[in-house]
């Protein structure tokens, strides 16, 4: 029993100790610190002014590949980020990883998307890598077809 009192007494100094131990960083991180000297900020992006997309039929024409090819759920999807770019939510590089992102291995898709691109980020958006890889899949279905279509000729 004087085992147990020993034991169950220094458990409580233990807490006790923990207890102001905390309370003391508690207190210290409360103070007020001294002035800092400024310290640079790395430049902040420009705010980009929102495209507008025209509605025309090669636009209406794209959008129901979207929805033939991935559902009208990934369509709404979609045109929810192009909304939220022409509202100034996103700028243009968070619209563009966006598709690049919901239309990942969709070759056709992400070639098509290059005519809502604004102008001043066409060079930059068809030298990505998503871009450039969608684009050989193309040229090589393309010329998969014609070899095919050549071969049935000359049957």
């Amino acid at each position: 029993a004087a085992a147990e009192a020993e034991a169950e007494a220094e458990r409580g100094r233990v807490e006790d100790e923990t207890r102001k131990k905390v309370e003391a960083e508690v207190a210290a991180a409360a103070e007020v610190q001294p002035p800092q000297p400024p310290q640079p900020q790395p430049p902040q992006p420009q705010p980009l002014q929102p495209a507008t997309v025209r509605v025309t039929p090669q636009t209406i024409a794209y959008v129901d590949r979207v929805m033939q090819a991935l559902g009208s759920d990934v369509a709404k999807q979609f045109g929810g980020i192009m909304a939220e770019h022409a509202q100034g939510r996103i700028n243009t590089w968070g619209l563009i990883a966006s598709v690049l992102l919901l239309f990942h291995g969709r070759h056709e898709l992400i070639v098509g998307f290059e005519a809502f691109v604004p102008p001043g980020y066409k060079n930059e958006f068809s030298a990505l890598p998503q871009y450039q890889a969608a684009q050989q899949h193309q040229a090589a279905q393309a010329a998969q077809l014609a070899q095919l279509q050549q071969q049935q000729q000359q049957l």
